[in-house]
């Protein structure tokens, strides 16, 4: 073979080279560029009744009458008897911080003696216990960006005791002896400078709140069957009360709390005195409150007070009192779907698919639409096609698909 020859052989080889490499990089393209994708997830989407309501509770008030600086024993929410501590008074401030250092430092001596009784494990899970670490962890971080650090030692022990657990089981040994004796000598030192002075119980059943707002008194649940659309409308624009320095919290009484609120008469034809109905609190939450309908009472042909009453309860329901709501009158959910993707053919409402690096056609069983979006129900019978499921790639946007948009 001549010089020519081998040359013209070269230049073939590396113009099929190049073609190949032209077919692959523009199917990459066309996959990652001309068929754009988003995954077909659950979503819900409510029709709601919004309305500002105010939110009543049966509350006794609790004080110290005694004098000296109060340290809260019970945790804000915490379910009470009429024995319960609630509360303990200290003749100083001093008294006070030891005695809440001695609270802390009797957990951190409990984690120590766990530690301390582990010996080998066997059959451990390395990796789950990892996992429990970095959750941990987490916790720590949440506290932290929260800003609510009440709950802060709590998460370090649980850490520091994992932590342990997972260095015994690949054979460390830790001894925690001396710090042990450490933190008996300190608790001790401490105990005798907590002087306390006084003891306030709950006085009563119910959950105790650490809060005052200044709401407190305003309505009570004797007062929910001659309550006016004015009265509702009052209390939100009114001002809390000036709070008493000698008031330490409250006692919510019973198992329900009420949202006392004004809506147009027309929506009351939307909610029965009995029924579920479920409500979000705030602007931000998502989370579904179940509550009943418990009076719905038209003034006029405009206003009518509805009160829903709730045994919910947790420490923001309990700390909560004029609030924004929204209440649910239709829930929607399924798979969202784009209206870019959407696609009609013969009547019916379809979206292509990626399936590896094949395009299939989903039909939509649609139970919601809007300007941006739809919700397609997951599964169903008699479908005129393959339906879409969930996790599927739907394609928004790429050459030659068929059907309208």
């Amino acid at each position: 073979m001549n010089l020519n020859s081998k040359l013209i052989k070269g230049l073939i080889v590396a113009a099929c080279a190049l073609v190949i490499v032209f077919i692959f990089f523009r199917a990459a393209s066309i996959i990652s560029e001309e068929y754009e994708t988003v995954s077909a997830e659950e979503t819900s989407v409510f029709d709601t009744l919004d309305t500002k309501g105010f939110i009543v509770r049966d509350e006794i008030m609790l004080y110290n009458s005694g004098g000296g600086t109060v340290v809260s024993t019970a945790k804000n929410a915490q379910k009470v008897n009429a024995a319960s501590q609630v509360a303990i008074t200290f003749t100083s401030s001093e008294a006070a911080n030891a005695y809440s250092q001695v609270g802390y430092l009797e957990e951190e001596l409990e984690s120590y003696k766990t530690i301390s009784e582990q010996t080998a494990f066997t059959n451990i899970d390395i990796t789950a216990l990892g996992n429990q670490i970095y959750s941990d962890f987490e916790n720590i971080e949440d506290v932290i960006y929260s800003g609510n650090y009440s709950s802060l030692s709590d998460r370090k022990l649980d850490y520091l005791v994992d932590v342990s657990r997972r260095q015994i089981s690949l054979g460390a040994s830790i001894d925690c002896s001396d710090i042990i004796t450490v933190l008996d000598m300190n608790i001790q030192q401490l105990r005798s400078r907590a002087v306390a002075l006084n003891t306030i119980t709950a006085g009563t059943s119910g959950y105790y709140v650490s809060t005052i707002d200044g709401y407190e008194g305003r309505f009570g649940s004797d007062d929910l069957e001659k309550i006016t659309v004015s009265d509702i409308q009052s209390v939100i624009d009114s001002e809390p009360e000036p709070i008493g320095e000698n008031f330490i919290g409250k006692v919510v009484e019973g198992f329900y709390w009420y949202l006392t609120c004004k809506i147009n008469t027309i929506d009351s034809n939307a909610v029965k005195e009995g029924s579920t109905v479920y409500i979000i609190v705030g602007n931000t939450s998502t989370e579904k409150i179940k509550t009943v309908v418990y009076k719905v009472k038209k003034e006029n042909d405009t206003d009518t007070v509805l009160i829903l009453r709730s045994n919910h309860i947790n420490a923001e329901m309990l700390t909560s009192r004029i609030v924004n709501v929204r209440i649910i009158k239709n829930e929607y959910s399924g798979l969202k779907v784009p209206q870019k993707a959407l696609r009609v053919i013969d009547g019916n409402k379809y979206c292509y698919v990626r399936v590896g690096n094949v395009t299939k056609l989903r039909y939509l069983n649609v139970v919601y639409s809007n300007k941006d979006y739809v919700l397609a129900r997951d599964g169903g019978e008699n479908y005129p096609a393959a339906h879409l499921k969930k996790h599927d790639e739907i394609i928004l946007n790429g050459r030659g698909l068929g059907g309208s948009g």
